[in-house]
């Protein structure tokens, strides 16, 4: 949760739109969720400006799904750090296909790659992005 959703929440409640008793069950899954592998931050965004970041290493695609879902349900964006190969396992568990595709998906060294997951289905914004490699070529290094 972040301060605008936070606005949005109160100012529904005074509008009537929502009651005392969701208002109530929504405010109390702040500051933390818990998940069977982790305890994740819904706080984090509204303290720090910015929300959690999923830190992939030594994580399961599984275990980053579900704390990206952990984090979706309160209403955050998740940011996803990790090795290009759990890259490509996340685009198979997102785009459900058979991990023997993933190898389709081209990762490059400290390359980004966006995955947009609204309402159950995921799509590709951006993927494999690193201008790095092309302006190291436009210079000539």
């Amino acid at each position: 949760m972040d301060s605008q959703i936070l606005r949005e929440l109160l100012e529904a409640v005074r509008a009537g739109r929502v009651d005392i008793e969701t208002a109530a069950e929504q405010l109390s899954r702040l500051p933390f969720l818990d998940t069977p592998h982790a305890r994740v931050d819904t706080h984090r965004a509204l303290r720090q400006g910015i929300p959690e970041v999923v830190y992939g290493a030594e994580k399961t695609p599984e275990q980053i799904v579900e704390i990206a879902r952990a984090l979706r349900s309160a209403g955050q964006d998740v940011l996803v750090l990790c090795h290009g190969g759990v890259i490509r396992m996340l685009l198979s568990l997102l785009l459900e296909e058979p991990f023997s595709r993933m190898d389709r998906y081209e990762v490059d060294f400290a390359s980004l790659t966006v995955v947009e997951h609204r309402s159950n289905r995921a799509e590709i914004k951006l993927h494999n992005f690193a201008p790095w490699l092309w302006l190291g070529e436009a210079s000539g290094s």
